[in-house]
């Protein structure tokens, strides 16, 4: 007895009528069906073995991913001829493989000989194919051993071929055509490269940034298209379905898995519609009109064309206004705070920034797509407020594919923009969308920023540089950035000093440094007054090192640090001046920093006398301010002295004293 499950049974009962006498199909057919079957075959099998090395990247090369790669094809192969008598590229066609003898379908020893046949027949070549030349039936090397042939699927009786387009689509919407031809032709090969093109279209756009103007208006023209077309091609599938099952159980079609199939895509178009098309279809609108709805950053020039400011969200057109910014002769650097914004735009930012070889200082929040520019530079900075936000950009449409998809090529784009490996493991280790702000620390560790310098020496310009360049100098170094927060206009006054030093060719590196940091020592008077009281106790220690260490140099050289020459303090030992500088940043950082100074009372000089003898409130009352004003060998001596007895205080007894220190 003939197993009774084909897709279109040849017998009259299958069909509802008689049926003319199957042809054999032709070579032409077979060959462009086998095409379709090929092109179906990998776009289906190879993104799946893709994911599963992404999944489990340990099978790539081994022997599990070697036998997936042969036996998945066969499998989808032999089950596809023994479960539905064709492939998918010959159901399209109207093909069907039977027993050449009695026009039945195969058993299972010829579905397993025609694939080890076919096999062979393709290893050498192709030749076995060639077999068609030889052989009376005009059959391939495999069909000839296993016993088999392709014959057309013929129309059932009162049924004919569509003639012309209206008469092609009305019958499909009627679910008058062959289910195969229903599935595959208008289902599968009409709506797979719609919405294939929607996802490359939404990635483009959402994700990179890429073509926002045209990719946003064809995306609110395909959609209404894509829909359309899915209700023509789901509904009269659908009906084909019905059809099909109606004419009985004569069938090799799997109904469920065909509805199934409808269903799920059904329901992802929907939702591919309903959930990531609609909410940004005001922002494709203004896309399309030339307006991005995330907005433009602010980007001015600075500092005599010396750096460019960038502040705010990078949109559509931010990289071309960069550019001409960019073309300033003596820019130096970028300082940056920005949110994120399109990638594309970023990125262009970036090759820029590399092409020029600017630094990047970040001021404030720069997250998202302002990391690829930060990434990019030669020299980068985190500047006081300024943090780092990396976050794994999420594809949104499909999103647990098209994340998986886009993975390598996004970590490539942040690899050519200089991220480390061991922060792309950490970045897409994330779930997409979530951010992360590693620490100065972390970047530290990673080679990403550089460390604190330990001083106020900066790299200078070179010679012939204009004032805006030694400001660029001074902002490059993080200490100088934090004491201007703190006292604006410090950085540019210790420019103007160092210009007007320079200027004259007989003063040396030294000195011009020594003459903007001249400025910072002009404020720690006023600063020392004013301060919360440990803050200006912890200046004691500091302050008290600094004179031991010019006292062992000999010379003048304590006098001139007690008198606050900047020249006489940059003699002193790196970590003698990397605590003051430490000091300062602590200084500038502190929210609450200055506080209301008062002269000591009667009741804290008492305190003093009993500590520290009865002529202490007298000797410690203005002393810093009088050593600067009258400094000498003998004051040193005396200074130095003071200060190792008020190191022996108590913590609340050595802030009274310090107080009395600096007032």
């Amino acid at each position: 007895m003939q197993r009774q499950f084909g897709i279109e049974e040849l017998t009259p009962e299958g069909l509802g009528g008689p049926m003319t006498t199957p042809d054999k199909a032709r070579l032409r057919g077979r060959a462009l069906a086998f095409a379709i079957d090929i092109l179906l075959l990998y776009t289906t099998l190879l993104p799946l073995l893709w994911l599963l090395h992404q999944c489990l990247p340990d099978l790539a090369g081994g022997w599990v991913d070697r036998l997936l790669k042969r036996s998945l094809p066969a499998l989808a192969v032999l089950a596809c001829w023994w479960g539905l008598e064709a492939t998918p590229g010959q159901m399209l066609l109207m093909q069907r493989i039977v027993d050449a003898k009695s026009g039945a379908a195969m058993n299972p020893r010829q579905c397993l000989l025609r694939w080890l046949v076919f096999i062979a027949s393709a290893l050498p070549l192709g030749v076995g194919f060639l077999w068609v030349a030889i052989d009376p039936q005009r059959r391939p090397l495999h069909d000839s051993v296993s016993g088999t042939t392709v014959v057309r699927r013929p129309l059932p009786q009162g049924r004919r071929a569509p003639r012309g387009l209206r008469e092609a689509l009305v019958a499909h919407w009627r679910g008058e055509r062959p289910l195969p031809l229903s599935f595959w032709q208008n289902t599968v090969l009409v709506l797979e490269p719609l919405l294939l093109l929607i996802v490359g279209l939404t990635v483009a756009v959402n994700v990179y940034g890429d073509l926002p103007r045209l990719g946003s208006a064809a995306l609110l023209l395909l959609w209404p298209l894509t829909l359309v077309v899915a209700t023509w091609s789901l509904v009269g599938t659908w009906r084909a379905v019905a059809e099909h099952e109606r004419r009985g159980p004569a069938r090799r079609w799997p109904m469920p898995a065909a509805q199934g199939a409808l269903a799920l895509i059904a329901a992802a178009t929907l939702y591919a519609c309903l959930v990531e098309f609609l909410p940004r279809a005001g922002g494709y609108v203004q896309l399309a009109v030339g307006n991005d709805p995330l907005g433009h950053a602010e980007i001015t020039l600075a500092d005599g064309g010396a750096r460019v400011d960038v502040k705010g969200s990078l949109g559509v057109g931010d990289s071309a206004r960069f550019e001409r910014a960019a073309a300033t002769p003596g820019l130096r650097a970028v300082e940056i705070e920005s949110s994120g914004g399109r990638l594309a735009e970023a990125a262009r930012i970036a090759d820029l920034v590399r092409e020029k070889k600017l630094g990047v200082r970040v001021t404030g929040p720069c997250r998202g797509a302002c990391g690829l520019v930060f990434l990019a530079a030669e020299q980068r900075q985190l500047m006081p407020g300024g943090a780092l936000g990396l976050s794994r950009p999420s594809a949104g449409i499909l999103s647990p594919l098209m994340n998986a998809v886009l993975e390598p090529d996004l970590a490539g784009l942040y690899r050519q923009h200089g991220a480390p490996e061991a922060m792309l493991a950490r970045l897409f280790a994330m779930a997409p969308g979530q951010a992360w702000e590693p620490s100065r620390d972390q970047l530290v560790d990673a080679e990403i920023v550089d460390p604190l310098p330990p001083t106020l020496d900066v790299a200078l310009p070179a010679l012939g540089s204009t004032p805006g360049d030694l400001v660029e100098a001074l902002r490059d170094n993080p200490n100088w950035y934090w004491i201007e927060q703190r006292h604006p206009g410090t950085i540019e006054a210790a420019a103007a000093r160092m210009d007007a030093v320079r200027r004259d060719p007989a003063q040396s590196d030294a000195q011009v440094l020594a003459a903007g940091q001249a400025v910072v020592s002009a404020l720690l008077p006023e600063l020392l007054q004013g301060l919360r009281n440990d803050l200006r106790a912890d200046y004691v220690p500091i302050w008290r090192d600094e004179l031991k260490a010019a006292r062992e140099q000999g010379g003048d050289a304590c006098t001139g640090v007690l008198s606050g020459d900047a020249a006489a303090k940059r003699q002193l030992p790196p970590d003698v001046l990397a605590a003051e500088t430490a000091w300062l940043v602590r200084v500038a950082m502190a929210p609450d920093a200055q506080g209301t100074p008062r002269p000591i009372n009667a009741n804290e000089a008492t305190v003093l006398s009993h500590r520290l003898g009865e002529r202490a409130p007298g000797l410690l009352a203005g002393l810093y301010a009088a050593t600067r004003e009258r400094a000498g060998a003998t004051g040193c001596a005396r200074t130095i002295d003071i200060l190792d007895a008020v190191a022996t205080l108590p913590t609340n007894v050595r802030e009274v004293a310090a107080r009395a220190l600096f007032q």
